[in-house]
């Protein structure tokens, strides 16, 4: 089929977008897609290095050659499965674009949650600056969100930390936190969980994996063929990095401190287990859209920052 595609016009020098577009969206409806007209447009886009809206009004223009064997390209790579957002490296989060690569999670909606709640905590600290981990950042799509909506919202200062066992995770994490002009208040370093971190925290905030070894097979194509496994795999019961984190989280709490977590599908009593003890306590859970738990947030010491 990459041959087909390669093939439509040869003979022309120039291609209209209009021609182009209804090819590939012709070829995403076979593979099933939905919106695929949608998402031939975003791929045109990307080859202009315009807007969806910019390709809908001027659809009547034609490309080059050069052009249109790139876009007939990841239209392929489209109809093989590879996400939009793998294919253009970049992903939508928080209403702002980040880079990834596939040493990196695909950032997901309710992720988003966690910045939420991590604003949430924030606003609950009395001090100005105030001290962020993100365990296992990835893109730095957390972190770099915090900082960003806090410094607007709150107008708190975040002094962050960003850690990651991946050094290529790591280098795209800097590589977000120079696309938004973040100085020396975040900062990331390659880090086995807390090996490498010397400091103790206001927050602590993780999106660990937590999928089940044996449930990474029936994942769709679209997250386990470029998610890394790294990103995804939470041991037997999926529940490996949460014990990893338990074992050393009091140290790196300040008193009074948050640690918040996202969690699996029927995981928040289990990890409640994990972290609930003499010195961590259950400071609150929070459920998704659907009505399933998918954070819970701990706090060190036995008093309400409230008292």
């Amino acid at each position: 089929m990459q041959n087909d595609f390669l093939q439509l016009n040869k003979k022309n020098k120039t291609f209209p977008i209009k021609n182009l577009l209804s090819f590939g969206t012709a070829v995403l409806r076979k593979k099933k897609i939905l919106k695929s007209r949608h998402e031939a447009r975003l791929l045109m886009s990307k080859e202009l290095k315009s807007n969806e809206l910019f390709i809908t009004l001027h659809d009547n223009l034609e490309i080059s050659k050069e052009k249109k064997v790139f876009f007939l390209k990841n239209i392929y790579k489209r109809y093989c499965g590879k996400p939009i957002s793998r294919i253009f490296g970049k992903r939508e989060f928080y209403s702002r674009d980040f880079f990834i690569n596939k040493f990196t999670l695909d950032p997901r909606p309710e992720s988003e949650f966690l910045v939420d709640i991590s604003l949430e905590l924030i606003s609950r600290i009395k001090k100005k600056n105030i001290s962020v981990l993100d365990l296992g950042t990835g893109s730095g799509c957390l972190i770099i969100s915090i900082i960003l909506e806090a410094q607007k919202k709150l107008k708190k200062i975040i002094n962050a930390s960003g850690v990651d066992y991946c050094e290529k995770s790591v280098e795209v994490a800097k590589k977000n936190k120079k696309r938004f002009n973040l100085g020396g208040n975040l900062k990331f370093y390659k880090s086995n969980w807390f090996s490498n971190v010397k400091n103790k925290f206001d927050i602590i905030i993780s999106n660990p994996p937590y999928i089940k070894s044996e449930d990474i097979e029936v994942l769709p194509d679209t997250v386990k063929l470029y998610d890394p496994l790294l990103a995804l795999d939470g041991g037997i019961n999926g529940l490996d990095s949460y014990q990893n984190i338990q074992k050393d989280v009091d140290k790196y709490l300040n008193n009074f401190g948050f640690l918040c977590l996202e969690v699996g599908d029927d995981q928040n009593e289990a990890v409640k287990k994990i972290f609930t003890n003499n010195s961590l306590r259950l400071f609150r859970q929070y459920s998704d859209y659907s009505g399933v738990v998918r954070n819970i947030v701990f706090q060190l010491g036995k008093k309400d920052l409230k008292k």
